[in-house]
């Protein structure tokens, strides 16, 4: 057998491509794709359960309201994965909050980088919007929350902020 635990949907089919034709079985973890068993979580329901923890803390500590949703996501990662942040909308939205689409902010944190590039990302995105006092954090990660919660802290904002992410890492 082969394991292949990468967050990059190209690489995991090419491999997945190659145990094939070699007659290797492949194991795909957290990326279904074609040729290789599927390993891994329910995109949807961990968004939903994600979703479901920050409905509580959007009612809270803001009254049921939410100014945006910044969703940290990795787009190599693909549209299966990403549905651990769409869930998360989902679950705001099942709840009644108010939410235009408009208010909804996808970024490509990126992968093991995601810790620096989401605090720049979550820097300028608090610099631009210095009114807004209700921003959810929602990731698809914890190196991405922990970017996002580090832009918080940096930029004086922490009380505007709330994070939740997936992955239970230290």
């Amino acid at each position: 057998y082969i394991i292949e635990c990468s967050w990059s949907v190209a690489a995991v089919e090419a491999v997945a491509k190659k145990c094939k034709a070699a007659g290797v079985p492949c194991i795909s973890i957290d990326i279904p794709v074609a040729d290789a068993y599927f390993f891994g979580v329910n995109n949807t329901e961990a968004g939903l359960t994600t979703g479901t923890a920050a409905v509580a803390a959007i009612k809270k500590n803001w009254g049921g309201k939410v100014d945006f949703v910044v969703l940290g996501y990795q787009a190599n990662a693909g549209e299966e994965v990403k549905k651990r942040c769409s869930g998360i909308v989902e679950a705001i939205k099942a709840a009644g909050i108010a939410l235009d689409e408009k208010q909804i902010i996808w970024m490509d944190t990126g992968g093991s980088e995601g810790t620096l590039k989401s605090k720049s990302m979550g820097t300028d995105f608090l610099t631009a919007h210095p009114d807004s006092k209700r921003i959810l954090f929602g990731c698809v990660n914890d190196q991405a929350g922990q970017g996002f919660w580090s832009a918080a802290e940096t930029s004086g904002r922490t009380k505007d902020v709330l994070v939740v992410s997936q992955g239970a890492d230290d």
